[in-house]
């Protein structure tokens, strides 16, 4: 199963850059649209998120799939 928060995220810098491509060929300005298109993710994304159950444990890996356990130093 793939990551759905990657997938987002992927998917939202590629709209992205496609909007200020033609924004660019056609001079638009892309600004007026990016905020409050900005916006209204953010919503959709608040709204649709997945709701976690506080007693499972949620394991994130912001590093790719390093793994410490114990006590460790920085």
């Amino acid at each position: 199963m793939r990551n759905q928060g990657q997938l987002f995220a992927g998917s939202l810098l590629i709209f992205f850059g496609l909007l200020f491509l033609i924004g660019t060929l056609f001079n638009i300005n892309v600004w007026a649209f990016c905020w409050p298109l900005g916006l209204i993710l953010l919503g959709v994304w608040i709204l649709l998120r997945p709701q976690f159950n506080p007693n499972t444990p949620v394991n994130m890996t912001p590093l790719g799939s390093v793994r410490r356990e114990g006590a460790w130093r920085v």
